[in-house]
């Protein structure tokens, strides 16, 4: 409290110095606004008397300057006079604070108080309830006292039931080296009943391996009696299967030199063609429209590409002619067997009319072509 009071008389203090200093600056306004008047006046007695210019301008000049002089010394003093109040609020503002924390300390200054008051009671609780527990340890030490007594007590039963259980311990020893005797007896006896139980296991599976056996050999005497039965009727099918194949064989043996002579005759005429003829046999040929093709087994394709006619045939080389037989297809007026003289060239061959049978092809050269 002393310390707040004090801060607010400083305050004060304060406040007054301000306004003092406020003061002082209207007063220094006030003489330099009065001086400056005093300053026009001379500057007018200086005109009457004197009149010159120069002198007016310098005087002039002088008195603005002291006229700046004292707007500054002014504006100075204004600005320390809102400095000043500037200060003087925030003190006011300090102060108020302070005034709110002096609120606030007597406020806690009394809870503080009423804390004490709360302990001193709680003592006065705490100092009963120790006297009572004081009580309470002289009666827990009499209760000491009464234990201690049967604690003794306690003691000599226990020292007599010692006694009686050393003579038990030895009525038990007796009695286990008994019991041990026994046991091994026991033991001996349920050895003996399980080696008998073993020999009684091993019979009975050897009993039941004998009818496992004699039940898989009967199985196995079925299974073979039946593939047995079906082995001979396999044989008797080979039996029927081999006649019918050797008849078989017989034809196919047959067949076969047939067509081995076949093939031999086929290649001794592609040979013999070959080595005649010197003909590019699975070659096509073309005369214009007419297009011809000779197979090396001896057959041959003639196609018209313009009408699309088209016959197939055979044909036979001998020296210097070739003959055109069999033919099928659309052979239109052409007489068969056709017999044409025949020229080869380095890239084609030349046919010609020996019998009149070759007047449709007479004078044709044909020459390799693609396709």
């Amino acid at each position: 409290m002393t310390q707040v009071a004090q801060d607010e008389k400083r305050y004060r203090w304060i406040g007054a110095a301000v306004a003092l200093v406020a003061l002082a600056g209207w007063l220094v306004a006030l003489y330099f606004w009065s001086a400056a008047g005093e300053a026009r006046d001379r500057l007018a007695q200086h005109v009457t008397l004197h009149g010159t210019t120069q002198e007016l301008e310098q005087q002039i000049t002088t008195l603005r300057a002291q006229t700046q002089e004292a707007r500054t010394m002014r504006d100075t003093a204004f600005g320390e006079r809102d400095t000043l109040s500037t200060e003087l609020d925030q003190m006011r503002r300090d102060f108020t604070t302070l005034d709110q924390d002096s609120t606030a300390l007597r406020s806690s200054n009394a809870s503080l108080q009423s804390a004490l008051d709360e302990g001193r009671q709680n003592l006065s609780e705490i100092t009963a309830a120790l006297s009572e527990t004081q009580d309470r340890a002289t009666e827990a030490t009499q209760e000491l006292s009464d234990i201690g007594a049967r604690l003794e007590t306690a003691r000599a039963q226990e020292a007599a039931l010692r006694s009686t259980l050393s003579a038990l311990n030895a009525q038990a020893a007796s009695l286990t080296a008994q019991a041990a005797d026994a046991e091994d007896r026991i033991q001996a006896a349920r050895d003996a009943e399980a080696t008998l139980e073993q020999r009684q296991q091993s019979a009975r599976d050897a009993q039941a391996e004998i009818e496992s056996t004699r039940a898989r050999l009967q199985a196995a005497v079925a299974r073979l009696s039946q593939q047995r039965d079906a082995l001979v009727d396999d044989a008797q099918a080979a039996r029927a299967q081999v006649q019918a194949l050797h008849g078989v064989t017989r034809d196919l043996a047959a067949l076969l030199a047939r067509r081995s002579d076949d093939l031999q005759t086929i290649e001794a005429r592609i040979s013999s063609t070959q080595q005649v003829s010197g003909l590019a046999l699975a070659t096509a040929y073309a005369h214009d429209n007419i297009r011809i093709r000779f197979a090396p087994d001896g057959a041959f394709t003639m196609r018209n590409t313009r009408t699309g006619r088209a016959v197939t045939g055979d044909y036979t080389l001998s020296a210097g002619q070739i003959t055109f037989d069999g033919v099928a297809g659309d052979t239109g007026s052409a007489a068969f067997p056709m017999r044409c003289a025949l020229s080869i060239r380095q890239d084609g061959f030349a046919l010609a009319d020996d019998d009149g049978s070759c007047a449709l092809l007479d004078g044709m050269d044909f020459t390799r072509a693609e396709g």
